[in-house]
């Protein structure tokens, strides 16, 4: 159980109750090694004899409840290990010049200039930034099997997205940032938060939709794991104040038709006049 003014399944059933969150929040921790294996409790791909990539760890994670053990012998996606920092290059290979090359081969970008441009402002997937870590651990925010996770994450749709930015809005005045750019959604879900110690909202790329298999109207909102009390709190307060999903709707209201309706209304003497 995590030292936390809420435990992780009391803030599970409040995201399931003012949300309506049709996957499960989980919870990310960043790990030195796995060098001893998987904690109990934990699947490691690698060890049923196949590899995957991050976003379909997170899907079956977030939609099966499954939790999972990670380090490079379990992923099988080049990119996301070179922005992890979980592989080494061949010598002579530049880091950012190789990720140049899989964005253009991959369609993301139109020439070499654009995508240094891009990747520019993007140090984290480039690898400019290379984290120490070389296993992760991935699970259901409710099963509380990992005690000081680094970052949260909860999938949901536009709406219920745009309650989670309000929430943290309510309680820090702090504007919620989202970038957009080629992908790799995996960096900018798990890594950017834990690194700048703020919260985002990430639209999933093409790698997490078509791999992931997240859905199209699937969002997700990431946090720095402290910041999940206070976040709790900015959805309860908020809700009480009459921000609720789904919204609720106004319908105290005189209804305009067409002239076809009008004229139908006027034939069976439907419309009173006032006078």
């Amino acid at each position: 159980m995590a030292e936390r003014g809420l435990d992780f399944k009391g803030a599970t059933e409040a995201l399931s109750a003012f949300l309506k969150i049709d996957t499960q929040p989980l919870a990310i921790k960043f790990i030195d090694n796995l060098a001893h294996g998987a904690p109990h409790g934990f699947s490691r791909p690698s060890a049923q004899g196949y590899k995957m990539a991050f976003c379909q760890v997170v899907s079956a994670a977030r939609k099966w409840g499954t939790p999972f053990a990670l380090d490079p012998k379990d992923i099988k996606c080049g990119a996301a290990l070179l922005s992890f920092g979980w592989a080494d290059l061949e010598p002579g290979l530049d880091r950012k010049e190789e990720i140049v090359k899989f964005v253009l081969d991959s369609g993301y970008m139109k020439d070499a200039d654009t995508a240094r441009k891009t990747l520019d402002s993007l140090p984290l997937l480039t690898g400019e930034t290379v984290l120490p870590h070389k296993g992760l651990l991935i699970s259901p925010l409710g099963k509380e099997l990992i005690d000081d996770p680094d970052v949260i994450l909860i999938y949901g749709n536009p709406a219920q997205t745009l309650r989670l930015i309000q929430s943290v809005v309510y309680m820090t005045g702090s504007i919620v940032a989202s970038e957009a750019h080629v992908g790799l959604s995996c960096v900018s879900e798990m890594i950017k938060p834990m690194l700048e110690k703020k919260p985002t909202y990430v639209v999933p790329g093409r790698g997490e939709r078509g791999l992931g298999m997240a859905g199209n109207d699937e969002m997700c909102f990431a946090l720095p794991a402290g910041d999940l009390d206070a976040l709790i709190e900015g959805l309860k307060t908020t809700d009480e104040k009459g921000s609720k999903y789904p919204p609720t709707q106004y319908l105290f209201f005189e209804p305009t038709f067409g002239p076809v309706q009008d004229k139908f209304a006027k034939r069976i003497g439907a419309l009173v006049s006032e006078d």
